[in-house]
């Protein structure tokens, strides 16, 4: 229903990506993490050198731990990642094996962000109550005047059991869920092995924006207009395994990613 995709939007938004507060350090957050040439920031609600790896040669591997919530990383406008309350301020529990690349890209620039992905695990699972895992999306930067931000503005999320790959470009997740430009329909399969993913973007909040999202050569979304709210802090880019809100099922295994070719360029 309609009604129920705004509130799934709003949940994802409310949680996405995450704020790190100073809790005592159990979950793992690793600042300045090292790799393939860049800086990251590494995180996980268990631990970063168990869950993310540098398998060399530029790929990079997430294992998803659907258990053991280990507290010490907050999100959105709840207390901890693995607070299980479940009202508007704690949208449920949260699981994550992340990096987000410190660098920050402008805004009303042309980017265009690309990378190969493949599921390497060993049991596809239950499937997810809502549209899945996050596999990569893009944030405006935090600042100290908006710790929370104003929500994700596109994620590009996965399903292991179905296969589904869902996305959005959302303009003001918080605040409007029916801002999503995208439909929240099926848009494609993930093939077993690698998946390419070209991700083409101007981030704005002006009428010329636009996201061109490419799987596997095929062009799965095409749309043109506003792509964010304002920031002139810029925005980030981030990679990995997030699964929000509660939506993980009792019983669900843990899960494996690979991706490789992360290439981020102006076009």
């Amino acid at each position: 229903c309609g009604g129920c995709m705004r509130l799934q939007y709003f949940l994802l938004g409310t949680i996405a990506a995450g704020v790190f507060l100073n809790f005592p350090a159990e979950a793992d957050i690793v600042k300045n993490w090292h790799w393939n040439d860049n800086v990251y920031e590494a995180s996980s609600t268990n631990a970063v050198a168990k869950t993310v790896k540098d398998k060399g040669n530029g790929l990079i591997e997430f294992n998803l731990i659907s258990r053991d919530c280990q507290w010490g990383v907050g999100g959105g406008g709840h207390a901890d990642d693995c607070d299980k309350n479940y009202t508007v301020d704690h949208p449920g529990d949260v699981f994550r094996s992340q990096i987000r690349l410190e660098k920050k890209f402008p805004q009303d620039v042309d980017m265009e962000f690309s990378f190969r992905f493949q599921d390497i695990s060993e049991d596809d699972g239950l499937g997810y109550k809502a549209i899945g895992i996050t596999i990569f999306e893009l944030y405006p930067a935090w600042i100290a005047s908006d710790p929370l931000g104003q929500g994700p503005t596109h994620h590009i999320w996965y399903d292991p059991k179905s296969k589904n790959i869902f996305a959005d470009s959302n303009w003001q997740i918080y605040k409007c869920g029916s801002c999503n430009n995208i439909p929240g329909y099926i848009l494609s399969k993930m093939s077993d092995g690698w998946n390419t993913f070209v991700i083409q973007t101007n981030q704005t909040d002006k009428k010329n924006g636009y996201l061109k999202i490419t799987h596997n050569g095929r062009v799965i979304v095409d749309l043109k207009g506003k792509t964010s709210y304002k920031a002139p802090q810029g925005y980030q880019a981030w990679w990995g395994a997030y699964v929000c809100c509660s939506f993980t099922k009792e019983g669900e295994p843990d899960h494996r990613f690979q991706f490789d070719n992360i290439i981020n360029r102006r076009i």
